[in-house]
């Protein structure tokens, strides 16, 4: 048997646009134990703890010795598709699951270190996962050609100092190195590829020896795979005007990542066992393994954020956090044989607005809750690899201090609030592909129709250490 080369760039493609919305509504706000019960509110201007440091470098002027923060969050999700009428490429009922969950349980962890180093300075540093998601379905679900498994965790280190100019405004800054994985996995549609092909390259061949459109015992799977490391930075300020009020800004820079990685594409056993009984000389190259790179940045933001603190039991917060998510406007592939593949994204700047209060019941027991709104970016493209509708948050958590010990353990519990929403996405790889190597233009592709119910509860389990001065 010879061999019949599926066209790179229409491969790579067909993953690029199956990918959707991976590069963006990604954010991990989960960080320190303590921000969580209040959902982050005033984080930005709370300056007497290490983590701190994460919302706004200047924050770190306001230790009197060292601190470390150990922070552990579980998330629990529910991203439940249920179908509303999915067709198959030609029109006929979607086949497979109708009611899929995607959602994984996600670990997500972080740690904090500061310390002063004399009346004026201090240094420290955080290590954080700021972006992340995981998504999988099982692979008989009818939105295969759309979704498979999404996987992206981005982990980041970022040192800092702070300078205190005075005794009530302080200023920080620090470096941001990122690493990124990424791995992203959907089926291709080998049943109306190759009987679309076979149609066109032997046209004699009995109809019942073409396969199926949309047969999930011919598909093929693509995965691809890149990883990447690089660097931004991040500053911020810190001011109390009057005593008992603190302000904080806090600034981080994009991050620009260019993904070096590869592209795998193997065929599924029916679709290799239909392939070897064929009577026609059908050449075709898989399982295909190439190289390639994507660009995808990580947005820059501002934290702001205000505290009040009313007598000696009682502290309110206020918090605004702006993503410039416009940035990401689109995925770019640079082909390892040459050439390159543009997917338009069209994703809007972001706000959350977040409240929260903490009432110090004694010196042993702090209480705290919080609520924040989330806008989501992603108000024109709606996929199944990640909920992307705007959340409401509620957080309540508290602090246990043994008595005379420099430890404290945190707890939080946040259940979220997503909107449900409707989803009628068309895969474009199908004729992408099928144009590739029939040279006719086609519109054929599965599409996904149905609806979205999603929420999620975070666990969250923290140890600070704090030295007495």
């Amino acid at each position: 048997m010879g061999r019949y080369n599926f066209p790179l760039a229409a491969a790579i493609a067909g993953v690029i646009w199956s990918s959707g919305a991976t590069a963006g509504g990604f954010q991990v706000t989960e960080l320190c134990v303590r921000c969580q019960g209040m959902r982050n509110a005033g984080a930005a201007a709370i300056n007497n703890h290490a983590a701190g440091i994460y919302f706004n470098p200047a924050n770190l002027a306001g230790l009197k010795a060292p601190a470390f923060d150990l922070s552990a969050h579980y998330i629990d999700g529910k991203f439940e598709f249920s179908d509303k009428g999915s067709t198959g490429a030609t029109g006929q009922p979607a086949v497979g699951s109708g009611n899929e969950d995607g959602a994984v349980g996600l670990p997500v962890g972080s740690m904090f270190y500061g310390q002063p180093i004399n009346d004026r300075w201090s240094w420290g540093t955080a290590i954080t996962v700021p972006y992340g998601l995981e998504t999988e379905y099982n692979r008989n679900w009818m939105g295969r050609y759309h979704a498979d498994r999404s996987e992206l965790q981005i982990v980041q280190i970022n040192p800092a100092i702070a300078f205190k100019v005075t005794d009530t405004f302080a200023l920080g800054v620090g470096i941001v190195v990122q690493h990124v994985e990424a791995t992203l996995t959907n089926a291709i549609d080998g049943g109306t590829v190759l009987n679309a092909v076979l149609s066109q390259a032997a046209p004699g061949l009995p109809p019942a020896l073409l396969p199926t459109p949309s047969d999930p015992q011919y598909d093929a799977y693509a995965r691809v795979r890149g990883n990447d490391v690089d660097w931004g930075w991040t500053a911020g300020l810190h001011w109390e005007p009057l005593a008992g009020t603190k302000l904080g800004v806090g600034y981080r820079s994009e991050i620009e990542h260019k993904l070096d990685g590869s592209l795998k594409v193997g065929p599924s056993d029916g679709l290799r066992d239909f392939i070897d009984r064929l009577p026609v000389d059908l050449p075709v190259t898989l399982p295909l393994d190439v190289g390639g790179t994507a660009e995808v940045d990580t947005p820059k933001s501002v934290w702001l954020g205000l505290t009040q603190q009313f007598g000696e039991r009682w502290t309110v917060g206020l918090g605004a956090t702006w993503t410039e998510w416009s940035s990401f406007d689109e995925i770019e592939v640079v082909l390892a044989p040459g050439g390159d593949i543009v997917q338009p994204e069209d994703w809007d700047d972001s706000w959350r607005y977040s409240v929260g209060a903490e009432f110090a019941l004694n010196e042993q027991w702090t209480l705290r809750a919080g609520y924040e709104y989330d806008e989501t970016p992603a108000q024109d493209i709606l996929t199944p690899r990640v909920p992307d509708e705007d959340r409401n948050w509620l957080a309540l958590g508290f602090t246990w201090k043994p008595y005379l010990s420099p430890l404290s353990v945190d707890f939080a519990f946040t259940h979220i609030f997503i909107d449900d929403y409707d989803i009628n996405d068309k895969e474009p790889f199908t004729g992408d592909l099928l144009e590739a190597l029939t040279g006719q233009e086609n519109d054929l592709g599965s599409t996904l129709v149905g609806e979205y119910e999603a929420d999620a509860n975070i666990y969250s389990v923290g140890f600070r250490w704090e030295l007495a001065p």
